[in-house]
């Protein structure tokens, strides 16, 4: 996501990746990877089960999932993974996806 960051903030939209890893492990990994884009800690995955996305594929974690909300905060579009740990749309659709709700 990083990588295409310019092109999202460009369409008006922001990117917030949330994490089951401690605060200390998401901070971390903002300051490694030189992210411009927050990741958010969530280590008893609230989001993901207020989501709809924990424990998908019985493995009581939550699944790969990206959500496009609008400044409402509804979800206009959504992709859930179809395994428990990869599956995730290229930045290209999300792209793709952000462009149509512009």
């Amino acid at each position: 996501m990083q990588q295409d960051y310019p092109a999202i903030a460009g369409l008006d939209a922001e990117i917030l990746a949330v994490s089951v890893d401690d605060l200390s492990g998401a901070g971390r990994a903002v300051e490694e990877l030189g992210l411009e884009f927050e990741i958010l800690s969530d280590p008893d995955a609230e989001a993901a089960r207020a989501y709809g996305v924990f424990n998908l594929h019985n493995n009581n974690l939550p699944t790969p999932a990206t959500f496009i909300l609008d400044k409402d905060g509804v979800i206009r579009w959504r992709y859930i993974g179809k395994n428990e740990r990869t599956d995730r749309p290229d930045n290209d659709e999300i792209i793709a996806q952000l462009r149509e709700l512009s």
